[in-house]
Parts: C-alpha cells; sequence; structure tokens
C-alpha cells in the first residue's frame, strides 16, 4: 500500500489508524517509531499531536452544547463576549466566513508572559485588523471560540475540555492537552521548532498555541486513532450534536466534496471530517454510524517536505477508502 512506501521512505516515521462503530473499537494498527532518530516502536496507545483536530473534536461540539443549553447562540456576535471586536455571529467563526485571515504569528510578540497577558494581546492584535477580508479557513475564527468557551464558562480551556469528556462519560486522559510534556517515548515527534529551539517531541507543534500556554481552540490535543474514533462515536451517540449537524449543517467541521478530497470516494454528502496540519484526519459517516481515523506525523521533523500535499492526500484517501468502503 502507498501508506508503507511513504513510512519506509521517510515521508512520516509513524502511522495509526482506527475505525469504531456504535459497538465499539472495531480495529486499530499502528507502525513505525515515535521519531526518525532513537524513536520508540508505534502502539496503539501511542498519542499524535492531533493539530487541527481539535477544532473539531473540542471547540466546534463545546459550542453546540452551549447552544443546545441556551447559554449562547450561533448569531451572538464576538463583540458581546469582548467589546471592541468587530460583530461577528459564532456561527460565522465556526464556518470560516468570518473574514479574518487564516494565519496571525501571535508567538512572536515576546513582551507579554503570562497566560491572561498573551490571550489580550491576541485580542488586540485581531480587534486592530483592517478590511475584512474574502472568506478564508482561519485559525484565528477558533482562537476566538476558545476566547468565547471560557469567557462563558468562567474556567480555562483544559478545564472546559475536561467538563465535556465527562458529559460524554468519555475517559479522562485518552485525549489531551499537553500543558506539560507527554513521555517521548508515548508521543509521535513533530517537527523542529525555530522559535523554541528544539524537536517538538511530546509537545505541541503548533506555534500559536505554545505561545497561549499549549492549549487553545485551534490546537493542542493529543490522542491516539482509537482514541479518537472512540471519542466520534461518543459524540454521535449525543441527541445534541446529532441535531446540531443537521440544524447547523455540521458547522465546524467538513463537509468532503467530490471525488478528489482527501476523503476519497468514501465520503459524501452527510460525512463530516476535518484535516490536521501534522498529517492528521477523521471522517465520521452519521447514517452507517462509523468513524474512521488516520494519524501520521508528516512534519516531523520538517513540514515542507517534496509534494507534501498531494502525498498526504493520496495516503488519507487510500485509507479511507479501506477503512470506509462505499
Amino acid at each position: 500500500m502507498r501508506y508503507r512506501e511513504e513510512l519506509n521512505g521517510g515521508f512520516f516515521s509513524a502511522i495509526q489508524y482506527a475505525v469504531a462503530d456504535r459497538g465499539g473499537l472495531v480495529g486499530e494498527k499502528a507502525e513505525g517509531l515515535t521519531a526518525f532518530e532513537h524513536g520508540a516502536p508505534v502502539t496503539a496507545r501511542t498519542m499524535f499531536d492531533l493539530a487541527s483536530l481539535t477544532k473539531a473534536l473540542f471547540t466546534a461540539p463545546a459550542c453546540h452544547l452551549l447552544f443546545d443549553r441556551g447559554l449562547v447562540r450561533p448569531d451572538d456576535t464576538l463583540d458581546r463576549f469582548f467589546p471592541g471586536q468587530r460583530p461577528v455571529p459564532l456561527l460565522r467563526l465556526l464556518n470560516h466566513t468570518s473574514g479574518y485571515p487564516a494565519y496571525l504569528e501571535f508567538f512572536r510578540d515576546a513582551a507579554a508572559k503570562r497566560y491572561d497577558d498573551r490571550r489580550a494581546a491576541v485580542l488586540a492584535r485581531i480587534a486592530a485588523l483592517g478590511d475584512i477580508e474574502p472568506p478564508v479557513y482561519s485559525d484565528l475564527n477558533f482562537t476566538l471560540l476558545g476566547f468565547v468557551l471560557e469567557k462563558v464558562a468562567g474556567e480555562p480551556l483544559d478545564t472546559v475540555w475536561g467538563r465535556l469528556l465527562d458529559d460524554l462519560n468519555f475517559p479522562q486522559g485518552d485525549i489531551v492537552f499537553a500543558k506539560r510534556p507527554l513521555l517521548k517515548q508515548h508521543t509521535a515527534a513533530t517537527m523542529f521548532s525555530k522559535e523554541r529551539g528544539r524537536l517538538c517531541h511530546g509537545e505541541v507543534e503548533d506555534e500559536n498555541c505554545w505561545y497561549l500556554g499549549s492549549v487553545a481552540g485551534h490546537a493542542g490535543l493529543f490522542g491516539s486513532a482509537g482514541s479518537v474514533a472512540s471519542y466520534l462515536m461518543r459524540l454521535l451517540d449525543r441527541p445534541w450534536f446529532r441535531s446540531a449537524l443537521d440544524r447547523l449543517g455540521g458547522a465546524g467541521f467538513d463537509r468532503p466534496q467530490g471525488l478528489d478530497s482527501h476523503y476519497g470516494r468514501t465520503a459524501h454528502a452527510r460525512t463530516v471530517g476535518h484535516l490536521g496540519f501534522t498529517g492528521t484526519a477523521f471522517l465520521l459517516d452519521p447514517e452507517k454510524g462509523r468513524a474512521a481515523v488516520v494519524l501520521t506525523n508528516r512534519t516531523h521533523p520538517d513540514p515542507d517536505k517534496e509534494q507534501w500535499r498531494d502525498r498526504i492526500k493520496t495516503v488519507r484517501r487510500e485509507l479511507f477508502e479501506v477503512l470506509l468502503p462505499v
């Protein structure tokens, strides 16, 4: 299979994939090493930096749960929570139609040391942005939604995550924010960070998330393919989540389109998924009641490998078509 060629050829050092249905975990596979140099064998319990899967696994469902409980509404605007911000509805943040740019290097600001000061610096920079741009997929949308979740809950974001896990009756510790470095032998390494002067191994790769204490609305979660697949099925078991997929069109998730997507021929109009920069992805089929997860560390040790976009797409498509056949 193509993914094994890429594993043996050095595109990534580690890969996991898994499938779950309403009865639980159907199957999982782990191959490779946690790092190219001095890596441990990858097991089913090895944790990967899930990157932007955090948006769909945590931030979007947490917002949908708040909507369901009437604590906030999809049309509530950002300036309600943070005066001075644009009156952008939360639904537009979830749908990436806010007009905010895709990415800003907040981590370059070394003046703010405490989390509260760094959050204030991020908010100030976003408030000072100029004209609204054409809608693009943007980390800023979910960084802001993370701030909103904290504001509404009156608790740190990782505590909000813990409460969501409790609501889902999902084991604490199976999918985690790495506020403190995780053990290297239990995690897959990602890129070498020039900003930190070290390899990201057991700590979050995303520099803005790291700047915010390694916990953010757009990135930060670590987990295994099996744990993510099981978690997705636990979400699908909740009426409020299924309602959100129908009523709000799966806001916060990808709706795969066409046969040339990363999700392959398996995807159809009712499936939802998400992709992560580190080489992670999942696809959830609510009709069949099945979830497939593919995790790699394709950014290790350098994210800018030759033709990386096409190569990771090929790996994802191949595995999703096997794991969730048409």
